[in-house]
């Protein structure tokens, strides 16, 4: 399992040329899955994804989870 965490401006999921989803500001994830991953995989990397010290503290360092 591999995951990719980008700040973007916008992002959308289109599929057959239909919008399926849209933000505008905030993180995008990306997420690939292989065989080898089971529900022990998952837990650890959002584990690890709720963990990231991302969000500005109240003297604007990014320092919170």
């Amino acid at each position: 399992m591999r995951v990719v965490l980008t700040i973007v401006k916008e992002a959308s999921v289109k599929i057959r040329e239909e919008i399926y989803g849209q933000i505008s500001k905030g993180y995008l994830l990306l997420v690939g899955f292989s065989d080898g991953d089971n529900q022990d995989t998952v837990n650890k990397v959002v584990d690890k994804i709720l963990g990231l010290r991302i969000f500005p503290d109240e003297n604007g360092l990014t320092n919170l989870s």
